[in-house]
């Protein structure tokens, strides 16, 4: 039997664990954890990311647990990945949790906010006591999830896990990407709206052990958002009889402008031959704002990507030309 306890470790309770036999976890949030510690993990965090900014492991080669030496035997190669990162980004602190674990478990599962119903799932508790921070990228566009996962090793703190990923994206979680391509598909703003789904998808798991409560409904209303969308449009779609010129994918990236929708078209015009692809650009955007009338009022940059064959082929090299549509007017770079 798991007793799981949000408060204050209570002597009686942790007594009546020993004798009935069970396990308890204690967790405690943000506030919630003696300042002290707070203090001292955040300096140890701290110099984690100095050394790897630095180029310099002596800051942070002590605050290391064995595991994680095992792990990440290349210490150099994991510095260099991430040294770049930190350098341009800034993170700032979103949510810590600390964990007592009394009795034997083999995995905990954690909410870690109420309101946004973020899980840990089955996390392997290093030892009787492990803590675990977040902290957020400040970066323009898509936002990043740097997750700290501490435990004790011979009584000290170290450093067992670092995981770093894909959180948000203008600062909205998934939750309310979806939330708003829902709105959206409801306005009959298709287009818009399978976009922020896609988008959506992206950020759904900001880390293997890290989902949302109901990630299973977010699933089923992207699915119905998709399955909408193919009811009124039917990929491929020809936007030019004469050329045969046809629209036969919708995605999109993400850049430090924000969400960008990008088409890609086949075209008979050589894409080798760049002035008439761009002169050629200004019908497809035209087109397709025609057909999607709703996109460019929700994305400031559109780009278009021309092909001679469907890049249909694994592993076989496709080229082609792309042309970018800034407030509904080509974009000069």
């Amino acid at each position: 039997m798991v007793m799981r306890i949000i408060m204050k470790t209570s002597i009686l309770v942790v007594i009546l664990t020993l004798i009935l036999g069970c396990t308890t976890i204690y967790t405690r949030f943000n506030e919630e954890i003696d300042n002290d510690l707070r203090i001292s993990l955040k300096n140890k965090y701290l110099a984690i990311i100095k050394g790897i900014k630095s180029g310099d492991d002596k800051y942070y080669k002590d605050l290391l647990s064995d595991e994680f030496l095992k792990n990440t035997p290349d210490q150099k190669k994991l510095q260099f990945a991430l040294e770049d990162r930190f350098n341009i980004e800034r993170y700032e602190l979103i949510e810590e949790y600390y964990t007592h674990v009394v009795g034997s478990i083999s995995s905990v599962t954690i909410i870690t906010d109420e309101e946004k119903r973020l899980l840990i799932q089955q996390m392997q508790p290093v030892g009787e006591y492990s803590y675990a921070q977040f902290w957020k990228s400040d970066s323009l566009g898509l936002q990043h999830i740097l997750f700290f996962y501490y435990g004790k090793q011979n009584n000290k703190w170290k450093l067992f896990t670092l995981y770093i990923g894909d959180y948000s994206i203008e600062n909205q979680i998934a939750p309310d990407l979806i939330q708003k391509s829902n709105k959206l598909c409801e306005d009959k703003k298709y287009l818009s709206s399978i976009i922020y789904a896609l988008a959506s998808q992206k950020v759904l798991r900001p880390a293997p052990f890290l989902l949302y409560k109901n990630e299973g409904d977010y699933k089923e209303t992207i699915n119905k958002i998709f399955k909408k969308f193919e009811s009124n449009y039917n990929l491929p779609i020809l936007l030019e009889a004469t050329n045969g010129t046809k629209l036969f994918s919708i995605d999109l990236v993400v850049t430090t402008s924000g969400i960008t929708p990008i088409f890609s078209y086949l075209t008979h015009t050589d894409i080798s031959n760049h002035e008439q692809i761009i002169e050629e650009s200004d019908m497809v955007f035209t087109k397709i704002n025609n057909i999607f009338p709703d996109t460019k009022d929700n994305f400031q940059y559109i780009a278009l990507k021309a092909f001679n064959e469907l890049p249909t082929k694994p592993g076989k090299e496709y080229h082609g030309y792309g042309t970018v549509f800034k407030d509904g007017k080509r974009a000069k770079f």
